[in-house]
């Protein structure tokens, strides 16, 4: 078994990431957050430099590399203010710093773990300070919202990071994996988004199947897995029974009320069929295009590339996730498998429900893709050797 060693300078990034996180509070947001953006950023643009002298690299970096450039010409050759009916005027390098700060972390991480230079104690610090931020956030954000809306029918974005959480787990021992679920659990369907309430269930379920297969102790794994499961379905029933807005939220989702999603869709499509300009199609209407014809975010990953940044962007987002579902077929450990299964599936169905990568918190997806990818050319190297020494 070989050993691995992580650069400090990983260390000093993945804080960097989390502090940007705890903007709002630890710090209120401005200059603080505003110049540890840039360090990151520069630091991870300084790994995109490294790669492109690689002789050798994955295909998803380069299909990154190709979307980040389409991104980025996309912004420069758009216009910077848009005026949307429904968020007012807008300064589209806000989104374009989500974007690129969502992505960019990828190329570090994947540096380091293909060279054998990382290990998971910095992935494993990163979840455990990022689920103690992400609960503050969340409560903090939950007491903003009761304080503006003066109701308890809140919706809480902050859930969907929970969901983000939940492919790390697969490299901590079972018990403290189980513990973060159970912590989690009541926080997101106290948020009330339905997205995220269905990934996360998503992720609990592939879990589950992990948990079966991962040792010869099948009758004792179906046993706790059975009762776990028993009791995090009685929790979430007694929740659900004890919270009138959560019913509500499921119940306007079975009657078909998308929270206007259709709404914008259908707008973005009308406007698209009734286009004529090949320049459009081919590269779209522009950064941020959606804000002027619908009024908002499309909410939508794949009509946001449609629309923004024409057939070019959305086929290469496509790629992207056949080349994730290609990786798949690569993992040569079964720890490394399902945890790649979790994040292609949770940020796919984030991609359609919500943003995936065009919204910054997202990194967390690209940080541990980074390694996944990293870690699993480097095991081939190594004749399919994995390390899987646990610290907790």
């Amino acid at each position: 078994m070989f050993k691995y060693r992580s650069s400090i300078l990983i260390w000093f990034l993945f804080v960097l990431i989390l502090l940007y996180q705890a903007k709002g509070v630890l710090y209120t947001e401005g200059i603080i957050s505003q110049v540890i953006a840039l360090v990151e950023l520069f630091i991870c643009s300084l790994f995109i430099i490294k790669l492109l002298f690689s002789l050798r690299v994955s295909n998803v970096v380069r299909i990154l590399l190709l979307l980040l450039i389409v991104v980025s010409l996309s912004f420069v050759f758009s216009p910077k203010i848009v005026y949307a009916s429904f968020i007012g005027k807008t300064n589209t390098f806000t989104f374009f710093r989500e974007i690129i700060g969502c992505i960019l972390p990828f190329f570090p991480v994947y540096y380091y773990a293909r060279g054998n230079r990382m290990s998971l104690l910095p992935l494993r610090f990163f979840l455990l300070v990022l689920l103690i931020i992400t609960i503050l956030l969340f409560f903090h954000n939950y007491q903003d919202l009761a304080s503006e809306k003066d109701s308890i029918e809140l919706t809480n974005n902050f859930a969907y990071r929970f969901v983000g959480l939940l492919p790390y787990l697969f490299f901590f021992r079972k018990k403290w994996a189980m513990s973060v679920i159970c912590i989690v659990l009541p926080l997101v369907l106290l948020g009330a988004k339905r997205g995220a309430i269905v990934c996360f269930f998503f992720g609990v379920f592939l879990y589950a199947i992990f948990y079966l297969r991962s040792d010869k102790h099948h009758l004792r794994n179906y046993l706790v897995c059975l009762i776990l499961l028993s009791l995090l379905l009685t929790l979430s029933l007694y929740l659900y029974n004890t919270d009138p807005y959560l019913q509500l939220r499921v119940e306007e989702t079975l009657e078909g009320n998308t929270s206007s999603r259709d709404y914008l869709l259908n707008k973005l499509i009308l406007h698209w069929k009734n286009d004529n300009d090949i320049v459009h199609y081919l590269f779209g209407f522009g950064f941020c295009a959606t804000m002027k014809v619908a009024g908002n975010y499309a909410h939508n990953d794949w009509a946001e590339f449609l629309f923004d940044m024409g057939i070019l962007g959305f086929f290469l987002y496509f790629i992207f996730y056949v080349l994730l579902f290609r990786q798949i077929k690569k993992c040569n450990s079964m720890q490394i498998k399902y945890a790649f299964i979790m994040l292609l599936m949770l940020l796919f169905l984030k991609s359609i429900m919500s943003m995936g990568v065009m919204t910054e918190p997202s990194c967390v997806y690209f940080i541990l893709l980074g390694y996944l990818i990293g870690v699993n050319e480097l095991n081939k190297k190594n004749d399919g050797k994995t390390n899987t020494t646990y610290l907790f």
